[in-house]
């Protein structure tokens, strides 16, 4: 199946499942917090499919846990019928559902954190790309019990539906613990899978590549420093980075050589365009012009 038709095709899950839930939800307040996240996360997906595309497989577990989020609105989690059945099944005291919920929630944000960290390159190395994923999700359920202590004071009575506890005294740490659990399985079991499906983005989506030589001005290396942050600022705003500085070595006097060589890649030439034609990038010309003496920029492409 091509990745756009089961990207669509869970899409078109997720919308079906929030307008059926949507209908008669069992309490139409709580029903609106639980796919809150959902109506956030939609628009933001669509809008990021052509500029900042996820794997197929972060697409289809996001789609997932919107789906656990509509159900658990939809019944409210302490009555979803899947956790009677697990409740009987597995003989607890209580619905479990709200504990798959939690599971994704440590579990979906992981591997999305973990996505931007490797593909923004704002991680090396293996071990911090597995431990900061894991903070994050951390620091997402956190927020998630702070929104839920908020609810409680600010509704009263009217938030126990929210919360979901069933008289449990230890439901916010036994709902961090889970997602700490979700996060850890699933890097475990998806880390492989998503570093295939990076690298085949990476094939099927080359970024603009450049490189970039310039002649300092005057010796001033710390205005040139200062211009360099502001201008790559301005890159980011339009998906490009600095991938590599370089710094030339002293060589003999009157030689021409540039002061920096910078590898710039763009998401493709369509940003960099609108990178060149930004009105702010335009504003930063007369600094430019007072630290660089001249500057050379040739198109790379693959061999």
């Amino acid at each position: 199946m091509a990745r756009e038709t089961s990207v669509a095709l869970g899409g078109l899950a997720v919308l079906a499942a929030l307008v059926a839930s949507g209908i008669h939800p069992y309490d139409r307040a709580t029903w609106l917090l639980e796919v809150a996240p959902v109506l956030i996360a939609a628009p933001l997906l669509a809008l990021t499919w052509r500029r900042f595309p996820l794997t197929t497989l972060l697409y289809l577990l996001i789609c997932v846990h919107a789906l656990i989020l509509i159900e658990g609105g939809a019944y409210t989690y302490a009555r979803v019928p899947l956790g009677h059945w697990l409740q009987e099944l597995l003989g607890l005291g209580r619905n479990p559902y709200d504990r798959i919920g939690h599971f994704a929630q440590g579990l979906v944000p992981a591997l999305l954190a973990r996505e931007i960290f490797l593909r923004g390159r704002f991680v090396a190395g293996r071990r911090m790309a597995a431990f900061l994923p894991v903070c994050v999700a951390m620091a997402v359920s956190a927020w998630y019990e702070l929104l839920e202590w908020a609810a409680a004071l600010v509704l009263g009575q009217g938030a126990d539906q929210f919360l979901g506890t069933q008289g449990d005294p230890w439901d916010t740490q036994a709902d961090m613990f889970t997602a700490f659990l979700g996060a850890l399985i699933g890097l475990a079991l998806f880390a492989r899978l998503q570093d295939r499906q990076i690298a085949r983005l990476a094939r099927a989506r080359p970024r603009l590549e450049l490189l970039v030589s310039l002649w300092l001005k005057g010796g001033d290396v710390a205005g040139f420093e200062a211009f360099e942050r502001r201008a790559a600022q301005r890159l980011a705003r339009h998906g490009g980075r600095i991938e590599r500085a370089l710094r030339s070595a002293p060589a003999h006097p009157g030689a021409d050589e540039p002061f920096e060589v910078h590898l710039v890649s763009f998401p493709d030439r369509r940003a960099y365009e609108a990178w060149r034609a930004d009105a702010e990038t335009r504003a930063l010309a007369p600094v430019r012009d007072t630290v660089i003496a001249r500057s050379e920029i040739l198109e790379l492409r693959e061999v």
